[in-house]
């Protein structure tokens, strides 16, 4: 065969008929999964950051209450509420927080921890 014969028997490329409506019909539920999966996926690391402070708060707790001196615990559980009054509600604050931190008394740190382990859960 010469190339102008084989030239004479080439044709053109039949390309199918594409179908209206969506292209890649299979992968509709696919993507409505995965879209259900990233919705799901935001809304737990929403929820994780919005109670990071919780769970910071209960840390810093715990290493308040192993300390063995009481003025240095009743002055760290003093900052402590603090630090997290900007994330509760606002409700009636402790008369401890409005004194000097070398006033307070045993007691003054006991009602601070409670109403922090209130406030934290």
């Amino acid at each position: 065969m010469t190339p102008e014969e084989i030239l004479a028997e080439l044709r053109d490329v039949a390309l199918p008929e594409l179908a209206p409506g969506p292209v890649a019909e299979g992968y509709l539920p696919e993507a409505v999964l995965l879209l259900a999966v990233i919705a799901v996926a935001l809304v737990l690391i929403r929820r994780m950051r919005a109670s990071a402070w919780r769970r910071e708060a209960k840390a810093e707790l715990r290493r308040i209450d192993a300390l063995s001196d009481a003025p240095a615990r009743t002055f760290e559980m003093t900052w402590l509420f603090r630090r997290i009054a900007r994330h509760v509600p606002p409700g009636t604050v402790p008369s401890a927080l409005f004194r000097a931190p070398t006033t307070l008394e045993d007691s003054d740190s006991a009602e601070l921890r409670a109403r922090i382990v209130r406030l934290i859960g």
